[in-house]
């Protein structure tokens, strides 16, 4: 059963909602996979303490600390953010049995056998706006599907393209103000 973490939305169900749920149904379930909310009210699973949350990966390990220790039989996932070796070893180690890994797949889809054989560390950085992400992803999808080279979106140009594919208008690259990057860790 895939379940959100909360829905965080005005009468969503909350995490304790949410934790009871999971308590309830884990004699029924094999698996239980958490996820959370819509992605317009995404912006409330980020007031998290976890270094990986807050460096935006394992959106809800958080999450899953605090329902696997209520669980006897089912096994949880938890997909959302995974993006690195580090933080699916650390998540498995004590929050989840599976880390759920969509667009990081959609780009690499030997993502894991790579990182399993010591080739990558982690998925490779997608520089396309957030809210177009999935889009992006189905385009992904589609050249897989064709048997066509995987768009490359951690490449400025090329993510440029699949931007104006979606949008039909060239994306702007000027900086906003509001936005200051400099509190986010970078890899490079």
């Amino acid at each position: 059963m895939k379940l959100n973490s909360a829905d965080f939305t005005d009468g969503g169900m909350t995490e304790e909602e949410s934790g009871n749920l999971c308590e309830r149904l884990d004699e029924y379930l094999d698996l239980i996979e958490l996820s959370g909310g819509s992605y317009e009210s995404m912006g409330e699973a980020f007031t998290h303490k976890k270094e990986s949350t807050i460096k935006r990966e394992a959106y809800f390990v958080e999450f899953a600390d605090n329902i696997r220790p209520r669980l006897q039989k089912a096994k949880l996932a938890v997909t959302g953010g995974f993006r690195s070796k580090a933080a699916m070893d650390e998540a498995l180690k004590s929050s989840v049995h599976i880390c759920g890994m969509a667009r990081p797949l959609t780009a690499e889809p030997y993502l894991v056998r790579d990182m399993i054989d010591g080739k990558t560390k982690g998925a490779k950085e997608n520089l396309v706006p957030g809210p177009l992400q999935t889009p992006a992803a189905v385009a992904q999808i589609g050249a897989l599907g064709k048997g066509e080279a995987v768009p490359d979106l951690s490449k400025q140009e090329v993510a440029d393209k699949i931007v104006e594919g979606i949008t039909g208008q060239k994306p702007e690259h000027k900086p906003n103000p509001e936005q200051n990057a400099e509190a986010y860790p970078s890899d490079k």
